[in-house]
């Protein structure tokens, strides 16, 4: 039987999500597809396979990451499915411990691809706030402070808005990827112990 999840998780996540599908098949529903939020699960063995997502440098439709796929697949990796530059594995459970990075730098180099893309969103959704505030402060000073800048019916009211909601999911974006940044750090510090 097929099942349709709606599920959200963050780009900081992916540990997260990765621990959920694993769950999920412990259960014995496997995903087949993603799309955005969607996971399509079936019904099949508890525990049949091991999940593992990975951010690739390029969408999954670029000659590299389409080699990286068909490379994968050939050892026996499975490509469920993508959404944008993540892509979905899995490797029948039966063959032991499955993971996508086999060395300190290559992990690294997967979560300096997640912090580089939040510190992209953060930036550009910061210049959205600063482009929006400044729009309504400087109408704030032309029309001096009064109830009216505050109506709803002011188009400076929502430049305001959307400069605050601006703010908050730039927050939300750059603090959900804290875990990874720690874990980045907590990495290099490996690395130098072991230089």
């Amino acid at each position: 039987m097929r099942y349709n999840c709606y599920k959200w998780f963050s780009l900081g996540e992916h540990e997260k999500e990765e621990a959920w599908l694993n769950a999920m098949a412990a259960k014995g529903m496997m995903l087949t597809g993603v799309a955005g939020f969607k996971f399509t699960f079936e019904d099949d063995n508890p525990g049949k396979y091991t999940y593992r997502l990975e951010l690739l440098d390029y969408p999954p439709t670029h000659p590299e990451c389409t080699a990286y796929i068909k490379f994968m697949e050939e050892t026996g990796i499975e490509h469920v499915g993508s959404v944008r530059r993540w892509v979905y594995f899995r490797r029948p459970a039966r063959e032991g411990a499955f993971e996508l990075y086999s060395d300190l730098d290559s992990k690294m180099r997967h979560y300096k691809r997640i912090t580089s893309i939040s510190n992209t969103v953060t930036l550009l959704m910061l210049i959205g706030f600063l482009v929006s505030g400044i729009s309504w402060s400087l109408h704030a000073a032309d029309a001096g402070w009064s109830r009216e800048l505050f109506s709803i019916n002011d188009p400076y009211f929502w430049a305001l808005f959307y400069a605050v909601m601006l703010l908050v999911i730039a927050s939300i974006i750059y603090f959900n990827v804290f875990a990874v940044r720690r874990s980045l750090r907590r990495l290099k510090k490996e690395r130098k112990l072991s230089e």
